[in-house]
C-alpha cells in the first residue's frame, strides 16, 4: 500500500514538472536604445483622429506573428520580414507588444529615448528570451529637456537609455547654453550622471542682402526682412532668406562670442527678361491674364506663360511662351488690322466732312464718297456746311463690312447741334474700374475701391438750352429762370433742380447717370488713360474753370474731348447724378456691380467742376451735393440709357 502511494505521488510530481514546463512563457526584449532615422519620413495625408500627422515607429525584429497596441491607438501597420512600421499618434507614449508563447511587453518609449513627433520616424530592435547585455543608466540635465546625443547617435531630450558597459561620448545640447561634449564611464554601479548647462548671453547678428527686404528664417523661425540686426546665442542656424522674385538662399551661419557676425548675400533673380516688340506699341498685353500694356521688357520667373495681345480694330493674337532661368526671349508680335468700308452721301452736295478717330481728324474731304481701307473702330462723322446746322455722328466700322450712311444738313447756322438720339450719345463699354482717391483725397473720396460698370449710353454733350426748351415747349413746363446775360442755345442748360433734370431724362426715354457711370464714363471708361481731369492732364485743354472761362458758362462741345468722344464733364457746369449722397458710401460699395448709391438720403450726388471753380474741384474724384430742390447757374445734367 505504501509503495503505491510513493509511486502516485511520484506520478503526480513528474506530471506537475512536465505542466510547469508545457507552460513556459518567454520574455520580450528590447535590443540598446531607439534610434532617429533621419532619412525617413511620415506622409503628410496619413493622420491620426485628431487630424494630426502621424509619427512612425519601426520594429525590427527576428519574430514573426508579432501584434501591437497603443494608449492612443494605432492608426496603421505596414509590414514585412522582420519589420513593422507602425503609424502613431504624435503624442503616443506607450507601445504594447504581443505574439504567441511571449509574455507581453509594454515599451515606455522615453525610457529608449523615444520622443514622436509628426512625420518623424523612430526604429527599435526587438526579440525574444535574449539575455542583455546592456546597462540602464540616468542622465539628468539642468535645465532640463536638452537634447542628448550618445556616441554621436542623437537619443532625443529622454532621461533614461541603455548602453553597454565601458566608455561612452556624451555630448548635451540647448539653445542658449554652452554644449558639453565628453566621456561618461557606465557600469552596473555607475549609471547616473547629472550635468549643468552653463547659459551663453546673445550676441548681435546682422543679416544683410542685396537687394534688401528678403524675408529671414532662422532654424525655420521668422525674424523679419533684411537688413536686420538680430540678437542670437552663439552657436550655428540654418538661415532661410526669400524674396519673390530671387532664388531662396538656404545656409548654415556661426554666430561666435566676441566677433563682427554680418553675414551678407547677394540674391540671384529667379526670373527671365521677356522682351515684347509689340506692333502696334500701344496694344493691349496680358500675360497670364495680368496686364502688361506698354511694358516692353518684363521679368517672369521660368515657367509657362499665356500671352493675348489686343487692340480695337486688330485682330487678336494668343500665344504661349516657355521661360528658362537665364536665358532671355525676344518675341515678335504684329497685330493685323481689320478694316471695314464706308459709303456716304451728303445733302447738300459740297459739305465738308471729317472723320474723327481718338479726337484726331483721320480723314477730310467734301462731299459724298466710299472709302475703303479704312482701320475698323469707332469714329465720329462731323458734316457741316455754311448755311446748315453741323452735325455729329458716332459711327462704328466693322471688318469687312462696308457701312452706308445717308446724311441731310438742316438749313440754320452752322453751330454744333446736339440731336436727342443714338448718334448724339457715346456708347461706353461697361467694365471694372478704381473709383475715389487715394490718401491724399477728400474724406468722401477715400478708399479707392473697384467696381464693376454695365455697358451704357451717355450724352455725349450736356443737356442744352435749345434742347430743354424743346422739352418745355412740348410739355407745357415753364422754362428755368433765365440766367444773367440770357440763354443761349449751344450753352448747356442751368438753374434746374434735381427734378427738373429727372423729368426731362424720363420725358426722352432714359434717365440720369448713377454716380459709377458718371466717374467711369468721364475716366473714359475701358479706353482711360489716367488723367486727372476727363481727356487731359491740362485742364485748359479739355474744360472751362476759373483760370480761362471768363466767369461765363461757354457752349457745349468747345473744348477736347474725352478718351470716348465725350465733352465737358471737367467744367463748364457741374452735373447732376442719379444718387443720393452718403460721405461713407465708398467704404460700403467695394466691389459692386452698377452700384446705385444709399437706399434714402435728403440730397444727391453733384459731380464735375464749373465754369467758376478752381482747378482742383474739377478733377474725376471730386464730389459734392446738393439739395435736390436747389436751383443754381452752374448745375446742369446730361442723360444715359441702358444697352
Amino acid at each position: 500500500m505504501k509503495n503505491l502511494l510513493s509511486l502516485l505521488l511520484t506520478l503526480l510530481v513528474l506530471n506537475i514538472n512536465f505542466l510547469a514546463q508545457e507552460t513556459k512563457i518567454n520574455e520580450l526584449s528590447v535590443l540598446g536604445e531607439g534610434k532617429y532615422l533621419s532619412n525617413e519620413i511620415i506622409s503628410k495625408k496619413v493622420k491620426d483622429i485628431n487630424g494630426n500627422v502621424c509619427a512612425g515607429l519601426v520594429i525590427q525584429t527576428d519574430l514573426t506573428g508579432l501584434s501591437f497596441e497603443s494608449n492612443n491607438g494605432i492608426v496603421k501597420i505596414d509590414s514585412k520580414p522582420g519589420e513593422y512600421l507602425l503609424f502613431l499618434s504624435p503624442n503616443e507614449r506607450v507601445v504594447k507588444i504581443r505574439s504567441a508563447g511571449f509574455k507581453p511587453l509594454q515599451i515606455i518609449l522615453n525610457d529608449y529615448g523615444i520622443n514622436l513627433s509628426s512625420g518623424k520616424v523612430w526604429g527599435l530592435e526587438v526579440t525574444g528570451d535574449k539575455k542583455l547585455d546592456l546597462i540602464p543608466i540616468n542622465i539628468l540635465t539642468s535645465p532640463p529637456e536638452a537634447i542628448i546625443s550618445i556616441d554621436g547617435e542623437l537619443k532625443g531630450t529622454g532621461t533614461t537609455f541603455q548602453v553597454s558597459e565601458g566608455e561612452h561620448q556624451v555630448k548635451i545640447e540647448k539653445d542658449g547654453y554652452l554644449t558639453i561634449d565628453q566621456k561618461i564611464i557606465v557600469s552596473s554601479s555607475n549609471n547616473l550622471f547629472d550635468f549643468n548647462l552653463e547659459q551663453l548671453e546673445p550676441v548681435k547678428a546682422t543679416i544683410k542682402s542685396v537687394p534688401t527686404d528678403a524675408n529671414i528664417a532662422i532654424d525655420g523661425i521668422d525674424k523679419g526682412n533684411t537688413d536686420k540686426d538680430l540678437f542670437l546665442f552663439p552657436g550655428s542656424y540654418s538661415l532661410l532668406l526669400r524674396k519673390s522674385g530671387y532664388l531662396d538662399i538656404n545656409e548654415s551661419i556661426t554666430v561666435r562670442e566676441n566677433q563682427n557676425n554680418i553675414f551678407s548675400f547677394n540674391l540671384s533673380k529667379n526670373s527671365v527678361t521677356l522682351t515684347l516688340n509689340v506692333v502696334p506699341a500701344n496694344s493691349e498685353v496680358l500675360i497670364n491674364k495680368e496686364n502688361y500694356t506698354n511694358k516692353k521688357n518684363v521679368e517672369l520667373a521660368p515657367g509657362r506663360y499665356l500671352l493675348e495681345i489686343s487692340k480695337e480694330g486688330y485682330n487678336n493674337i494668343t500665344d504661349y511662351v516657355e521661360l528658362e532661368l537665364r536665358k532671355p526671349i525676344t518675341k515678335e508680335i504684329n497685330l493685323t488690322q481689320k478694316v471695314g468700308a464706308l459709303q456716304l452721301t451728303v445733302q447738300p452736295l459740297k459739305a465738308n466732312i471729317k472723320l474723327i478717330k481718338d479726337n484726331i481728324v483721320f480723314k477730310d474731304w467734301v462731299g459724298s464718297k466710299i472709302l475703303k481701307g479704312i482701320p475698323a473702330g469707332e469714329y465720329s462723322l462731323e458734316i457741316s456746311k455754311d448755311g446748315f446746322e453741323t452735325k455729329i455722328l458716332e459711327i462704328n466700322l466693322t471688318e469687312e463690312k462696308e457701312l452706308i450712311e445717308n446724311i441731310v444738313l438742316l438749313k440754320g447756322n452752322n453751330s454744333l447741334t446736339k440731336t436727342n438720339n443714338e448718334n448724339s450719345m457715346i456708347f461706353v463699354k461697361g467694365g471694372w474700374f478704381e473709383m475715389g482717391k487715394a490718401d491724399d483725397g477728400a474724406e468722401d473720396e477715400k478708399p479707392v475701391h473697384r467696381v464693376y460698370v454695365n455697358s451704357f449710353y451717355i450724352d455725349k454733350y450736356e443737356v442744352t438750352v435749345k434742347e430743354y426748351r424743346e422739352y418745355c415747349k412740348k410739355t407745357g413746363i415753364p422754362m428755368p429762370q433765365e440766367k444773367t446775360g440770357g440763354w443761349n442755345d449751344n450753352e448747356p442748360i442751368v438753374n434746374v433742380s434735381y427734378y427738373d433734370a429727372a423729368g426731362y431724362a424720363v420725358w426722352i426715354g432714359e434717365r440720369l447717370p448713377t454716380e459709377a457711370e458718371w466717374e467711369y464714363a468721364a475716366r473714359g471708361g475701358n479706353k482711360s488713360k489716367g488723367y486727372i481731369y476727363s481727356g487731359s492732364n491740362n485742364l485748359d485743354e479739355i474744360g472751362w474753370y476759373s483760370g480761362n472761362s471768363g466767369e461765363k458758362l461757354h457752349p457745349v462741345g468747345m473744348k477736347k474731348m474725352n478718351e470716348l468722344g465725350i465733352y465737358d464733364m471737367s467744367g463748364n457746369v457741374s452735373e447732376w447724378c442719379e444718387d443720393y449722397y452718403d460721405p461713407d458710401y465708398y467704404k460700403k460699395s467695394k466691389g459692386l456691380t452698377d452700384p446705385k448709391g444709399p437706399e434714402g438720403g435728403s440730397v444727391r450726388v453733384v459731380r464735375g467742376g464749373f465754369y467758376m471753380n478752381q482747378e482742383r474741384f474739377c478733377k474725376l474724384d471730386y464730389r459734392f451735393s446738393m439739395d435736390p430742390t436747389f436751383r443754381v447757374n452752374a448745375t446742369g445734367f446730361r442723360c444715359v440709357k441702358d444697352k
